[in-house]
């Protein structure tokens, strides 16, 4: 049985930590911004663009900042080398790759052998 065909009690535990997972994840981000736009109001006000002006600056600043700290670790950081990890400590990583292995290894046996009968 794979993650897929998970019933009962592993599926209805596993999809609500996966959404209280999300959840916290975006409530952090709205907590991070709405601390820091209250933290820096003053600031905001001297410039005359308000709390709401303020607190869309920093969603946009933290936004961008995520994304290019994402772009980076994809390439230089430890993205990759985290998502190998991943597949090692899943336990139907081994089998899936074994089963498309043999699903390759099938299909260019057919390939082959039905180019002789032609």
């Amino acid at each position: 049985m794979n993650s897929t065909e998970a019933t009962g009690i592993r599926r209805i535990l596993g999809r609500n930590k996966r959404r209280y997972a999300r959840g916290t994840e975006y409530a952090g981000v709205i907590l991070l911004l709405t601390a820091n736009a209250k933290l820096f109001q003053e600031f905001f006000n001297s410039i005359g663009i308000g709390l709401i002006g303020g607190f869309l600056l920093l969603a946009a600043f933290y936004g961008f900042g995520c994304w290019i700290a994402g772009f980076v670790d994809e390439f230089w950081g430890i993205w990759k080398e985290e998502n190998d990890h991943s597949w090692v400590v899943t336990p139907m990583a081994d089998k899936l790759c074994k089963d498309v292995e043999e699903i390759k290894r099938i299909l260019e046996h057919e390939k082959y052998s039905s180019a002789g009968k032609t």
